[in-house]
């Protein structure tokens, strides 16, 4: 079915923008691009997986999920994907590879984490309790890749450039998340299960509350870095890291 395929798409495309980390850390700008081009690949494949898992089976009416709710996420998802393609983000590096690139492709990149992360929890909170065996190691590695790129790109925001080593380390955690997603292929082979209702796709997130917090702690961390600097600049950036 359409999630089946989707979410092997989603395994080869992490599986290939975890290989071309490898050889973009002081990337050309074609291999930059061939990197950018695969990670955009991911999170297309991701999101609409995600989607199309909350939109399988409405157990209230047992007819496919097709509500305004549902239809304003698809449009949601579309658009961040679009504006992932048309800003880009500059490399690691060598950061002036590409000049005409603004920092707001950090925050479309930062926003893409955070919705993704909201699907995986809604996803996991409308499995049936009988039905998570099959799909919780899915979850687990698409939400831990989730929350390595909210690290990643909350960081960059700050302060205006990719981390080499957070950038070189998320391929890794690419590459350990495909054999999860490979044991849900291997555990799931009907996709229909019902999923329970709630009042609204973003009711009872702890993911919103939780990125909003961590956000607001890494801009106050950020401001007194700027601000005292200074001898104290090496000990707040060891805090940074640990407060993230």
């Amino acid at each position: 079915g359409k999630p089946a395929v989707l979410l092997a798409f989603a395994m080869l495309s992490s599986a290939a923008a975890a290989g071309a980390v490898a050889f973009s850390i002081t990337p050309s700008l074609g291999m930059w691009l061939i990197a950018s081009g695969l990670d955009l690949l991911r999170n297309a494949a991701t999101l609409a997986f995600l989607l199309i898992f909350l939109g399988v089976r409405d157990s209230t009416r047992g007819a496919k999920r097709g509500g305004p709710g549902w239809a304003l996420l698809v449009s949601l998802g579309v658009l961040l994907c679009v504006s992932q393609l048309l800003l880009g983000v500059k490399p690691p590096g060598v950061p002036n590879l590409l000049q005409t690139v603004h920092q707001l492709g950090f925050g479309n990149e930062l926003a893409i984490a955070v919705f993704g992360l909201v699907l995986v929890e809604q996803c996991y909170r409308r499995t049936p309790p009988a039905s998570r065996w099959h799909v919780r190691p899915l979850l687990l590695g698409l939400g831990g890749l989730l929350v390595f790129d909210l690290v990643l790109f909350s960081d960059a925001l700050l302060f205006g450039v990719l981390d080499v080593d957070l950038w070189a380390a998320r391929g890794f955690a690419q590459a350990i998340a495909v054999p999860m997603m490979l044991l849900t292929l291997q555990r799931t082979r009907d996709w229909s299960f019902d999923l329970t209702i709630s009042r609204g796709v973003l009711a009872g997130s702890t993911v919103l509350l939780g990125a909003g917090a961590y956000l607001v702690l890494m801009a106050g961390a950020g401001f007194l870095l700027k601000e005292l600097g200074g001898s104290w600049g090496r000990a707040l950036q060891s805090a940074l890291v640990f407060a993230a």
